[in-house]
């Protein structure tokens, strides 16, 4: 609008549930001190879309793009530039004493999980996802579900979101919380791949203190909270789309 922008990266495919039904991410910036390092970061992402050709060229984005401050690389990590989980081990700071993930589990994320433990050297693992019972995954020690209120008065004003759809990797250390959040699922197309084989993913890098990351995790919509779960040994997930 004229000289003035916003830019919302989030978790929300453009779907019925993505924009009214599920718990999804959000977050919009604007041309501030603070979100410079990311807007940076998603100029450079729609510029390398626009050279891998992923974009249609009937899209006129140089607008948008001009709007953007430039920098280096930002703050924004994609499977563009290489395996997500490689570029996410290159921006936390170690040792990692704990990691906290929230997405939706809808493959075995056995493989990947070992994968960022190996690369991380996280020695706990907390998941919070969107499976009532979830079978046991090697590595994770403690299993979270988004539990709704039974029931919402209309007078009450407020929605309930059966579905956990965000994403967001929160690596505690001595110095607080690396926090990753975007639309990479845990699973190996997000995380693990790349080139042609990945998903077209991309996360946002940001620092919190311990209390911020465990205030923003736990403030959910109203009435909403996370139930501690038991996991299921003999469950079985479904299986990844292969490459």
């Amino acid at each position: 609008a004229n000289h003035r922008f916003a830019v919302g990266v989030g978790s929300a495919n453009l779907t019925w549930g993505g924009l009214g039904e599920n718990l999804e991410c959000w977050h919009f910036l604007e041309d501030s001190v603070a979100d410079r390092p990311v807007l940076a970061g998603v100029r450079r992402f729609l510029q390398a879309m626009q050279r891998e050709r992923i974009l249609s060229r009937h899209l006129e984005l140089e607008e948008v793009i001009r709007a953007l401050p430039t920098a280096d690389k930002g703050a924004v990590v994609s499977t563009l530039y290489g395996s997500l989980l490689n570029q996410v081990a290159e921006k936390i700071r170690s040792p990692v004493k704990r990691l906290d993930i929230l997405s939706p589990v809808n493959c075995d994320p056995g493989r990947t999980l070992k994968k960022v433990l190996d690369l991380t050297g996280a020695r706990e693992v907390h998941l919070f996802t969107n499976m009532n019972t979830v079978p046991a995954v090697n590595g994770c020690n403690g299993y979270w579900n988004l539990t709704p209120p039974r029931s919402a008065d209309e007078d009450e004003k407020f929605s309930i979101y059966w579905n956990m759809h965000a994403k967001m990797y929160a690596f505690w250390n001595s110095g607080g919380v690396d926090l990753f959040w975007g639309s990479a699922n845990l699973s190996q197309s997000a995380l693990l791949r790349t080139g042609h084989k990945a998903n077209l993913d991309l996360l946002v890098h940001s620092r919190l203190t311990e209390n911020q990351w465990t205030d923003l995790r736990d403030r959910l919509p109203a009435k909403h909270s996370w139930t501690r779960a038991r996991p299921a040994r003999d469950g079985k997930f479904p299986d990844e789309v292969p490459p």
